[in-house]
């Protein structure tokens, strides 16, 4: 293209290909981490949903800003909450907007 010459088919390496998907992945990071230190909305700083139970609240507060699903079943298990109550409290909680699925088994605090 320096030269001015345009060719109708332009291929496009594997090496350039790997870069760029490369660079995608690494701007997608990003953006997740600056989305995760944006400040809360009032409506999201507050706890989720009702919470009628300690054990709940409990399990909420220990729960980091972003997590994984291993990190959410482990901090189950050391609360002694079975894992089908944890993964159903993430489902209700991501349904109600107060955790983002951010990607697969990746999840943030609203």
């Amino acid at each position: 293209m320096e030269d001015g010459s345009f060719e109708e088919n332009l291929t496009c390496l594997d090496e350039d290909y790997d870069n760029a998907l490369l660079i995608a992945a690494t701007v997608l990071e990003h953006i997740v981490s600056v989305f995760c230190t944006l400040p809360k909305s009032q409506a999201s700083s507050r706890t989720p949903g009702p919470i009628r139970t300690l054990t709940k609240q409990r399990f909420w507060d220990a729960l980091p800003e972003r997590f994984e699903t291993k990190d959410f079943n482990a901090l189950a298990t050391s609360q002694n909450l079975p894992a089908k109550t944890a993964q159903k409290y993430i489902a209700e909680w991501c349904r109600d907007g107060q955790l983002v699925h951010i990607a697969q088994g990746k999840y943030g605090k609203a």
